[in-house]
C-alpha cells in the first residue's frame, strides 16, 4: 500500500509499472468505515502487470489529499483477514492515518543512510514510531567510503539491525521504463527482501496476514 498520508507523491503504481492497471485507488476507499470484505478488496485492487502476484493500493492523480484514520483501520483490517503479506509505505511525519497503520503492523523498517544528519533525524522518527509499535528495525544504506558502520548506527539508535541495502544498479533507468524495483534476482534489493522475509514470515500459510 502506498503512503497513506499524502497524495503529493507520484504514486506507487507508477513506480511498479502499473499506472494503467484498472482497480481502486485510495480516494475510492477514503469513505470506508466498519468491516470491509478482504476477498472483495483483493479482487478490486489493481494487479501490477510485471508482478502478477502483487496487488497495489496507491493514489490516483486526483485532488484527494489524505485518508481518514477510520478508512485506514478498515482497509488494513480487511487485508489482514485476507491473509498474506501486506506492506505499507508510511511517511516520517505520522498523521492519524499513518499512526493507525503502524498500530496495526507487526514490524516497521526504518531506512537510514549511513551519515550523521540522517542518523540524527532517524532518532526522532524512531522515537515516534516506538510509541505505536514495539518491533522497529533499521535498514542501513551504506555511504561508502566514509559512511558510519551499520552496527554503530543500530547501537546508537537502539534498534535491531535488519540489514544493509546497497545501491541498486540500473534503478533509475528501470523506473523510467516501468520496470519495478527489485526485479533483478541478484540485486541488493531482492537479496535483502528475500533474507528479511525468510526471517519474519511464518514457514507455512497462517490465518491472517502480517503488515509491514
Amino acid at each position: 500500500m502506498a503512503n497513506p498520508s499524502t497524495s503529493l507523491g507520484g504514486g506507487l503504481d507508477i513506480l511498479l509499472g502499473g499506472e494503467t492497471a484498472g482497480g481502486l485507488r485510495w480516494p475510492d476507499l477514503a469513505g470506508s468505515r466498519g468491516r470491509v470484505s478482504g476477498a472483495e478488496l483483493a479482487k478490486a485492487l489493481p494487479v501490477m502487470k510485471r508482478l502478477t502476484t502483487l496487488s497495489c493500493l496507491s493514489w490516483d492523480r486526483g485532488d484527494t489529499l489524505a485518508v481518514p484514520p477510520e478508512a485506514m483501520r478498515s482497509v488494513l483490517a480487511a487485508a489482514r483477514r485476507r491473509g498474506g503479506l501486506v506492506v505499507v509505505d508510511v511517511p516520517r511525519h505520522l498523521d492519524p492515518a499513518a499512526g493507525q497503520a503502524l498500530e496495526q503492523s507487526d514490524t516497521a523498517l526504518l531506512v537510514v543512510p549511513a551519515e550523521l544528519r540522517a542518523v540524527a533525524a532517524a532518532d526522532r522518527v524512531a522515537a515516534s514510531v516506538r510509541m505505536r509499535l514495539d518491533d522497529v528495525r533499521m535498514v542501513v544504506r551504506p555511504m561508502r567510503p566514509f559512511g558510519l558502520p551499520a552496527h554503530r548506527i543500530a547501537r546508537g539508535l537502539r534498534l535491531r539491525l535488519a540489514g544493509e541495502l546497497g545501491a541498486e544498479p540500473g534503478l533509475a533507468a528501470d523506473v523510467e521504463q516501468g520496470v519495478p524495483p527489485g526485479i533483478r534476482e541478484n540485486g541488493p534489493l531482492a537479496r535483502f527482501c528475500e533474507t528479511f522475509l525468510d526471517e519474519v514470515l511464518p514457514p507455512v500459510p497462517a490465518v491472517g496476514g502480517g503488515v509491514y
